[in-house]
């Protein structure tokens, strides 16, 4: 999987927020890779991949 597309992004970020996290995506302007961050309180998680993203909301109880 590559990532995600708008709307998948956006109801993803909505999950986060709904237990309080939240989702950041950027973009690295040397290579053009993509990061997600997901933050809480000061603290962040960084990841490169998608389905990485989407295992620590399952793991955070917000998935569908």
């Amino acid at each position: 999987m590559d990532g995600p597309d708008e709307k998948e992004f956006h109801t993803s970020a909505a999950r986060f927020a709904l237990r309080s996290f939240a989702l950041q995506q950027s973009v690295w302007a040397h290579d053009g890779r993509v990061t997600f961050v997901v933050s809480n309180w000061g603290q962040s998680r960084a990841f490169l991949h998608w389905g990485d993203v989407l295992a620590f909301l399952t793991q955070i109880g917000g998935a569908a």
